[in-house]
């Protein structure tokens, strides 16, 4: 996997505010790179960030994940069934997109086919959010 889009998708979904979710293909969008990619990259590197805020376009996530997720949620206020994560509770691509674009992230990271990381990410590895870079 490219380290540097590895990155750019865990410190997009850091971005996601609390009580909110996203969808992979939006990350993917603002990530410039597929929402299959982006669910590779969460299986690999994202159990150190806000994992269950990223759900498919439908707001499911995969059944061995939805019991922590669900306590995720309800500590969140996120609106949600048994099941899934309500419409009203995902966040648009503009919104991320403005998220993404503010002055600390442009600063933090290399943007989409601009060079590469000279580390390697390994599962695990916990990344610093921009705002605190």
């Amino acid at each position: 996997m490219d380290e540097v889009v590895v990155e750019r998708v865990l410190r997009i979904v850091a971005l996601v505010p609390e009580g909110r979710v996203v969808a992979y293909g939006t990350v993917g969008l603002v990530a410039s790179c597929s929402a299959r990619y982006v669910g590779r990259v969460m299986k690999e590197f994202g159990s150190n960030v806000t994992w269950w805020r990223v759900v498919n376009a439908a707001g499911v996530l995969p059944e061995a994940l939805l019991p922590t997720a669900r306590e995720h949620w309800e500590d969140e206020g996120t609106t949600h069934t048994h099941e899934k994560v309500s419409k009203s509770a995902f966040v648009d691509i503009d919104d991320l997109e403005e998220l993404w674009r503010t002055p600390e992230c442009l600063m933090s990271i290399p943007p989409a086919n601009e060079g590469r990381a000279s580390h390697k990410l390994s599962p695990g590895t916990t990344l610093t959010p921009p705002d605190s870079a």
